[in-house]
Order: structure tokens, then C-alpha cells, then sequence
């Protein structure tokens, strides 16, 4: 699905279960703002390469929390279209939520058969045999996909509600790729809360040193330099990031593979506490006072 960079391709799924599940664990009590009670939205599907058992497969596995009701109206639409445009893209904005995980997963598959058949059959030869002859082995391993993306709520709490976007994907080559991202929604607003709605004008330096030294005691390194030798910020610059989740703690930066470190260090998480945030918060940021 979704790399933020979207990398996966769209696709035709069969067979492919629709289900919807009990409600889970993550909503809010009667203080919560618009009392968001959710469900969740299940796919799991296999489908082979022209449509054979004994042919290479793409396989999915998708798991989406979402709102089933809210106590104000056209709230819970409003939360559903966000999750949309997080886990699943733009382009099925306006369909409602199990419609569009339907139709996003089916082009997926759709993609699947339309990308991978022509190349699998360059080297099928005219008899039926693998042309690679030794190397059958991993042609099959190359042409055979798997997608694994959940999405749930992370924190719903007060005035805000934190939605978490997981995706695992292997699409050939030495190995799959993962990857996080997070929406801190506003439920009063409906606007997705970013980094300007918090902080003061002209603090990004200041949050830079402030995510530096948190990556520094996390790493229990001495100096940016030390950090820096044992892999971190080889890729990309250490800079504040909007993939961030609120959170009791603080505020918590999410740095995806690659970003600022090599794929063997895996991803980052950096967290900085609230009380070092409080003199770069502007002062209507009072969502924060739902995690505080």
C-alpha cells in the first residue's frame, strides 16, 4: 500500500474476504469528543499468476480500524476520509471507506497480473519449461508478492484522535520494505494537526537540537559525530518531520528506513518529552492538552 511514496500498485482480487469485526479496543470513553466507536475492515486474498495453483501468487493481508459511529453528525465520514488519504491514497477520497479498501486492493492485484505475467512468460520457453533452467528457483520467488498493511488507532483522547498506518511489503529483490505513518487529527476541527498548527514561528533549530540530543541519550552517544559513526543520519539529515504522533510523553518523530538510517538499522523513533516542547508551543495549541 501506501509508502508515502506509495509504492504498492493497484490490482483484481479473488477470492477475497470482506469482513467487518467487533468493535475494537482503541475508542474513547464519554469525555472523548464525539464519542467515536469503531469497527474494523478485513481483506485477506491469494491470487496466482494467470489465474494457476502451481504458479507464482501475490497475497494480501489487510486490516483497517475505522469509525462505525459518532454522536455528531457526518463526524465519523469526516474521520473515515482522513484514514482514505493516509492508508489507502487521494483517489478513493470520496468513496466510503469498505468501498475504496475494496476497489484500492482489486487494482492492486489488477497491477499484479498486469506487471508480473508478461515477464514471467519472457522465460517460459515455447515448450513450457523455465529457460532459466537452475535459477526456476528464484524466478518464482521474484514473482511471487506479499502485502501486509494494518491500520489502527493509536491514541483517542480528549479532543484528538491518532491514527497509525503499518505496511510490509515484498515486491522482488533481496528483501520487502516497511513502513510507518501517523495522522493526529483534531476531531473539533477535522484538520490533521502539523508541526505549524503547534509550534512558534522560527523553532525549527531549536527542535532540531532538542531531537539530536534526545537521539543521543537514546543511543547513549556522547556527540552528534558519535551518532553519526555508528550509521544514524548517513542517508538524510536529522530535521523535524511531520510523521510524528502526540502522545502523553510528547511528541514522537518517526523516521521510516532509509530517511535517516541504512535498511539493517531499521526504523527510528524519537521522542521529545513535553516539558522541553512547552516554550516552543504556540499558545492556542491547546489540542495538546489531550495527551498532557
Amino acid at each position: 500500500m501506501k509508502t508515502h511514496t506509495r509504492t504498492l500498485k493497484p490490482g483484481l482480487l479473488l477470492p477475497m474476504v470482506l469482513a467487518l469485526l467487533a468493535s475494537c479496543n482503541a475508542g474513547g470513553g464519554r469525555s472523548d469528543y464525539g464519542g467515536l466507536q469503531f469497527d474494523s475492515l478485513c481483506i485477506d486474498c491469494k491470487q496466482h499468476l494467470y489465474g494457476d495453483t502451481t504458479m507464482p501468487a501475490a497475497t494480501l493481508v489487510a486490516r483497517f480500524a475505522y469509525v462505525k459511529q459518532a454522536t455528531a453528525e457526518g463526524l465519523a465520514d469526516a474521520v473515515n476520509t482522513q484514514i482514505i488519504d493516509l492508508c489507502i491514497g487521494i483517489d478513493y477520497h470520496n468513496m466510503p471507506i469498505a468501498d475504496a479498501l475494496d476497489a484500492y486492493v482489486k487494482s492492486l492485484m489488477t497491477a499484479y497480473h498486469d506487471d508480473v505475467e508478461p515477464l514471467f512468460k519472457e522465460f517460459q520457453a515455447e515448450d513450457g519449461t523455465n529457460s532459466l533452467g537452475s535459477d526456476e528457483d528464484f524466478l518464482r520467488e521474484t514473482c511471487s508478492f506479499e502485502y501486509d498493511v494494518r491500520g489502527h488507532v493509536a491514541l483517542y483522547r480528549g479532543n484528538l484522535l491518532t491514527y497509525r498506518y503499518d505496511g510490509r511489503e515484498y515486491t522482488g529483490g533481496a528483501h520487502g520494505s516497511y513502513f510507518t505513518f501517523y495522522t493526529n487529527i483534531d476531531l473539533r476541527t477535522l484538520r490533521p494537526i502539523t508541526l505549524e498548527n503547534l509550534l512558534k514561528d522560527d523553532t525549527t533549530d531549536l527542535l532540531t537540537d532538542l531531537l539530536w540530543n534526545q537521539l543521543m541519550l537514546q543511543t547513549g552517544t556522547k556527540s552528534r559525530e558519535e551518532a553519526e559513526e555508528m550509521g544514524y543520519c548517513c542517508l538524510g539529515e536529522l530535521t523535524p518531520v511531520e510523521n510524528f504522533r502526540l502522545g502523553p510523553e510528547g511528541i514522537t518523530f518517526h523516521y521510516n528506513v532509509y530517511e535517516i538510517t541504512p535498511y539493517v538499522m531499521g526504523d527510528v523513533d524519537i521522542t521529545v518529552p513535553w516539558p522541553m516542547l512547552l516554550p516552543l508551543l504556540k499558545n492556542d495549541a491547546d489540542i495538546v492538552d489531550s495527551v498532557r
